[in-house]
């Protein structure tokens, strides 16, 4: 029997330029670790979290309310993690630097 879950919660856009090329990359990138999809709603527009051009054409602007919804076994950990960056303002996520990269 799988745990699979679906999991929804809604974010405020923080970023003063909304959701532009760089907090839709963060969503992307941050998208891709896990193997639940993702959905990001603004109105009657849905992107999937993974397609930055999908994620762009939303057209939420600042202060927009997101609902991002998530489907399978890590969907609440994708959807918290999701808020988070809402909630943060999009940081770059964290990469690991090269051995001897200084």
């Amino acid at each position: 029997m799988s745990d699979s879950q679906t999991v929804s919660r809604v974010v405020a856009v923080n970023t003063p330029n909304g959701l532009h090329m760089i907090p839709c990359s963060r969503i992307c990138e941050f998208a891709a670790q896990f193997d639940s999809s993702a959905q990001l709603r603004f109105g009657e527009r849905v992107a999937d979290a993974r397609a930055r051009l999908e994620l762009m054409s939303l057209g939420a602007g600042a202060g927009s309310q997101i609902e991002l919804t998530a489907a399978g076994d890590d969907a609440q950990t994708l959807v918290d993690g999701l808020a988070d960056l809402f909630d943060q303002g999009f940081p770059p996520l964290e990469r690991n630097k090269p051995t001897g990269a200084d």
